[in-house]
């Protein structure tokens, strides 16, 4: 009989083999994706079998949740990162994009604390980071950091992104911008 949507979470290839698969076989069916199957190369893959109606009349299309602003877009920070990849001939996708963004949130840290600590040494860059104020790269729904505690909530928003035409959009009935999502409260004792 089928089903109405399949949720997955896997990386791009996987997803686009999964909803070619699908078409193969006939599968009328939405397909969904978590942030890991967030990559710029997906529409292009995906092809027109990544459109809204692609695998029947029941399909909703492809949908993924972007942790992250896409690449494409034209905010500073993104431009910024953009600029350089085109500099040093790297390509900018979801994989380079999250390499930057961890390399950035790590070397404000380690900026931010050496005023206070020797970072040359193990110990003065562990302080930096275990104290170093939050860090908005521009690129994720909230400021991301080290800092102190025994855990951490990394990004908690995320944008539903439709394939459509090649490209993604805004998936229909979302707000422009993020959704946040409150971090879970710890189990009590």
């Amino acid at each position: 009989q089928g089903c109405d949507a399949i949720y997955m979470s896997t990386v791009a290839p996987n997803f686009a083999a999964f909803v070619k698969a699908a078409k193969t076989v006939g599968l009328d069916a939405t397909f969904i994706d978590a942030g890991s199957g967030y990559d710029v190369s997906l529409p292009d893959t995906l092809g027109a079998d990544g459109n809204p109606g692609a695998l029947g009349p029941n399909s909703k299309g492809v949908l993924v949740a972007a942790e992250l602003a896409p690449v494409t877009d034209d905010t500073p920070g993104l431009k910024e990162m953009t600029t350089q990849f085109d500099k040093d001939g790297t390509p900018a996708n979801f994989w380079s994009q999250i390499g930057w963004i961890s390399a950035k949130v790590f070397f404000e840290g380690l900026k931010q604390g050496a005023g206070a600590d020797d970072i040359t040494k193990p110990e003065g860059v562990l302080n930096a980071l275990k104290t170093m104020q939050p860090v908005d790269t521009g690129q994720a729904a909230v400021p991301l950091t080290f800092g102190p505690g025994e855990a951490h909530a990394p990004n908690l928003g995320s944008k539903v992104l439709l394939v459509n035409n090649g490209e993604f959009e805004l998936a229909p009935g979302q707000a422009e911008g993020w959704t946040i999502v409150d971090p879970l409260s710890p189990p009590a004792k």
